[in-house]
């Protein structure tokens, strides 16, 4: 439900598809993602300093509300899993809007590392 035209926090959900299944934090609080990019200047024998901007993967934070142990096991897995020599696979973020005007827009993260801090 839009508010005078803009989304607000209740169009938005967040999914992380884990290989367990999926994990489902009960109060997400806040939610970023960010292009990481790098940049590099290239001087051509002409003089001219050309700016490059090269995509570089995503970063992002999730914060959360404790409301069970929902995190917390997981992340005991995690440790538990890593001591014992196991794979530790990545995740899938996905992040679903609704728009304004109606339409949903989905965005999915793959290869995410999950890390608390």
């Amino acid at each position: 439900m839009p508010i005078n035209g803009f989304s607000v926090s209740r169009d938005l959900s967040v999914t992380i598809s884990t290989s367990d299944g999926t994990l489902s934090p009960t109060l997400i609080t806040n939610f970023q993602s960010k292009q990481d990019t790098t940049e590099k200047k290239v001087k051509g024998i002409d003089g001219r300093v050309r700016n490059v901007v090269f995509p570089d993967g995503w970063s992002g934070s999730l914060d959360f509300d404790r409301q069970d142990s929902s995190l917390d096991d997981f992340f005991a897995g995690l440790e538990a899993n890593y001591f014992a020599g196991a794979d530790i696979g990545s995740r899938t973020v996905t992040q679903t809007i609704a728009n304004p005007d109606g339409s949903v827009s989905q965005y999915q993260y793959t290869g995410v590392s999950l890390n608390t801090t």
